[in-house]
């Protein structure tokens, strides 16, 4: 499980998520803590760990320091701590150059993001308080285009036209405008629920009887290790050897859940179907059989 928001009915999926924040000197000091505060509160939020979300933080001006990449820190403590220790580089604005480093480097396996073929969704978080001194259009289209989810945080007198040129589509739910930054500290439960209602899968609306995958604005079902998605795209069926209760022989059987479960990405489901119908898949046709048959559907 990614995370959880107290009092909503959220439970996020598993992200690879990169903090992306704006370090230059027109930010003053008081400011910066400020903005340090919210992303102590944003980790304190989620459940990190090599299965589940896994987080880092860019600060950028002039040039780019990765304080720490998706996979320096495993739990919150150690993730905590070094925003507590980061200096403010001051300079510049050069946005443009912290997003191509997102794409050509934070969100690579080797700096820890998962590989695409697992659907862990990539999501950048920038958060500036000026207009970018470099191009923004050309490569926040190729972030997006690379599958990586971008929300603008303009804090100030931010460029709002240069925040919707980076952010994802739709713009009403990637762009936030804040006066101050006294601001960004209420900010953080704000954007933990406009997270929560950009995940279908954490609505537990989607349908999927085992693994609901989140992609960019949408969703797919998957199936567990073993087990194949069905032509009607939301539920499973496998194949698994299971020996008789008398000991004399074992046979290979189709097992199709009974019901849904498994709602969210991550999750181990929940007890499976005591009674979960068997077919036989060859050989003399046998009464359907209902048997209590432990972690069938797991």
């Amino acid at each position: 499980m990614g995370c959880h928001l107290p009092g909503a009915n959220c439970s996020l999926s598993s992200i690879d998520l990169e903090f992306v924040i704006d370090g230059s000197g027109s930010i003053a000091s008081n400011e910066f803590l400020q903005l340090k505060t919210f992303l102590i509160k944003m980790i304190e939020f989620f459940n990190v760990g090599p299965k589940a979300t896994r987080l880092g933080l860019i600060q950028y001006s002039n040039s780019i320091q990765n304080v720490f990449s998706l996979k320096t820190y495993q739990n919150k403590a150690d993730m905590i701590d070094s925003v507590r220790k980061v200096k403010q580089l001051r300079g510049g604005t050069r946005t443009g150059l912290a997003i191509k480093y997102i794409v050509d480097t934070a969100f690579t396996e080797a700096q820890g993001a998962r590989p695409p073929g697992k659907h862990i969704p990539r999501v950048a978080v920038i958060v500036t308080d000026g207009r970018p001194q470099d191009g923004v259009i050309k490569v926040a289209a190729r972030a997006r285009k690379a599958g990586i989810e971008i929300y603008s945080v303009g804090v100030g007198s931010a460029d709002v036209k240069s925040l919707r040129a980076m952010a994802s589509p739709p713009l009403q739910d990637h762009v936030f405008t804040l006066k101050t930054f006294k601001l960004i500290e209420q900010f953080d439960k704000t954007f933990r629920e406009k997270l929560c209602n950009q995940d279908p899968c954490a609505q537990g609306k989607h349908g999927c009887q085992q693994l609901c995958v989140r992609t960019p604005g949408s969703y797919h079902c998957d199936c567990h290790k073993g087990y194949t998605l069905n032509p009607d795209k939301t539920t499973c069926k496998g194949h698994r050897h299971f020996l008789s209760t008398n000991g004399f022989f074992s046979r290979s059987l189709t097992v199709t859940c009974a019901k849904p479960h498994c709602p969210i990405l991550g999750h181990r489901p929940h007890p499976p179907t005591p009674f979960p119908r068997l077919h036989a898949p060859s050989g003399p046709r046998q009464p359907q059989t209902r048997c209590q048959l432990p972690h069938v559907c797991g």
